[in-house]
């Protein structure tokens, strides 16, 4: 009787989340992505050997998890299989369109949500600021002209 109670514990977590799948299928995503990215990026400091756990970058992984990692496919998969019905055409972009894009987005986000790429954008704009004046100048000059 005691080896039952594990298992029907089981079978009620994976019933409940088949049931909140079904009926709320985004919020669903999003929150098991979350949770999976954060335990992931954990596991990940954790053989790493680190001393201190980061804990930017486990909230990043959840953040992302939360607004991308579960949504995003949804919403990919609902369309796709709209559209097409062929599996090789499926597999054939997801793997050459999808999931480049979505590699793309996943460590732009990240970093982004880390913080590390805000110089190189400061730097880009004072780039771009700079351009702009040199081309406005070079063509207050031709204009003189």
């Amino acid at each position: 009787m005691s080896l039952s109670k594990p298992s029907e514990i089981a079978f009620n977590l994976v019933a409940s989340y088949m049931n909140n799948l079904y009926n709320n299928p985004i919020k669903t995503k999003a929150i098991t992505s979350c949770v999976i990215a954060t335990l992931g990026n954990y596991i990940a400091q954790k053989t790493q050997g680190v001393k201190e756990i980061d804990h930017d970058t486990l909230a990043s992984y959840g953040i992302f998890g939360l607004l991308f990692g579960g949504t995003v496919p949804h919403f990919f998969y609902k369309i796709i299989y709209k559209y097409l019905k062929n599996p090789l055409a499926i597999l054939m972009i997801e793997r050459l369109l999808y999931t480049p894009c979505f590699q793309v987005l996943a460590l732009y986000m990240l970093a982004r949500f880390e913080l590390k790429v805000l110089v190189v954008n400061f730097i880009g704009l004072a780039w771009t600021v700079y351009l702009a004046n040199v081309r406005a100048r070079d063509a207050r000059r031709q204009r003189r002209n």
